[in-house]
C-alpha cells in the first residue's frame, strides 16, 4: 500500500468518525443504545491495562490457532490436490466439517476434559481459519499449466521433485490469499469462544460489558477486535507485496 493510499484511508476512517459523533450529538441518542467515539476513546483510557491484557490472551488464542492451520491447511491442501485416495478419503470429511456450527462442539470440550481453556478456543480458531488456506492451496494446484507439469517430466523429476519445486512455490500467491483471509476467520474464531467461553479476552470484555449494559466499554471491545483483525491482515498484505509479488508477479 502507497503512502498516499494510507492517508487517504485515515481520512476516510475520520470523516467516518466525526459523522458518528456528529449525529449521536446531533439526535441525542442516549450512549446506553449507541455511544460517542469520544465516550469510547474515554473509556478505553480508563481501562487501557486492563484492556491491553485482555487483547494480549486473544492474540495469543489468534497465533496458536492460525498458525497451525496455516500449516495443516496447505498440507492438507497439497496431498488432497496431488493424490487422488487422499481426496476421496478427506475431501468429504473436510467440507461437511465447515457445515457444523463451531459452537455446537463448545459442549465437547467439557466432556473431552479440556474446559474453557486456551487450548479449546484455539482448537475453534483454528477449526474455523484453516479452511481458507486448504481451498488457496488447493486452487493454486489446479491452476498449475499442464504444459509445466510434462516438461518436468520429460526431465525425469520424480513426483516428490515436481512437488516441492513447481506446484507448491506455483501456488504460492493463491496460498497466501488463503492465509489473508484465515488472519480474518481466526479473529472471528477467538472473538467467538471468548464470548461462548468466557474467562478473558477481548471477547470475554465484549460480553461481559453488553450484559451490564456498559455499551462504552462493549465498543471498546469491538473496536480492539477490528484493529486486532486489521493488523493481522495488514502484516500479511505487506509480506504478499513486499516478497510474493515481486518473486510471482502477484499471479
Amino acid at each position: 500500500m502507497k503512502f498516499k493510499d494510507f492517508l487517504l484511508d485515515v481520512f476516510i476512517i475520520s470523516c467516518y468518525i466525526l459523522f458518528w459523533e456528529l449525529m449521536v450529538k446531533g439526535f441525542k441518542i442516549p450512549d446506553r443504545i449507541l455511544p460517542p467515539p469520544t465516550a469510547i476513546l474515554s473509556a478505553f483510557l480508563s481501562t487501557a491495562h486492563y484492556v491491553l491484557v485482555q487483547s494480549f490472551s486473544t492474540v495469543i488464542v489468534i497465533v496458536s490457532g492460525l498458525v497451525p492451520a496455516i500449516i495443516i491447511g496447505i498440507f492438507l491442501g497439497a496431498c488432497i490436490s496431488e493424490w487422488k485416495f487422499v481426496r476421496k478419503m478427506l475431501l468429504p470429511l473436510v467440507s461437511s466439517s465447515q457445515v457444523i456450527p463451531k459452537t455446537a462442539i463448545i459442549p465437547l470440550f467439557l466432556a473431552w476434559h479440556l474446559g474453557y481453556s486456551t487450548t479449546s478456543k484455539s482448537i475453534i480458531t483454528f477449526l474455523i481459519s484453516f479452511y481458507p488456506v486448504l481451498l488457496g492451496t488447493c486452487l493454486g494446484f489446479s491452476r498449475i499449466s499442464d504444459d509445466f507439469i510434462f516438461l518436468f517430466k520429460s526431465f525425469g523429476a520424480s513426483r516428490l521433485q515436481t512437488l516441492f519445486r513447481l506446484k507448491l512455490p506455483a501456488s504460492v500467491p493463491h496460498i497466501v490469499t488463503g492465509i489473508k483471509a484465515a488472519a480474518l476467520y481466526s479473529v472471528i474464531g477467538a472473538i467467538t469462544s471468548e464470548i461462548f467461553m468466557g474467562g478473558q479476552g477481548i471477547g470475554y470484555v465484549i460480553n461481559f460489558s453488553s450484559e451490564k449494559l456498559n455499551m462504552e466499554m462493549t465498543f471498546v471491545g469491538l473496536t480492539i477486535a477490528t484493529i486486532i483483525g486489521s493488523l493481522f491482515f495488514a502484516g500479511i498484505s505487506i509480506f504478499e507485496s513486499t516478497f510474493v509479488k515481486k518473486r510471482w508477479g502477484g499471479s
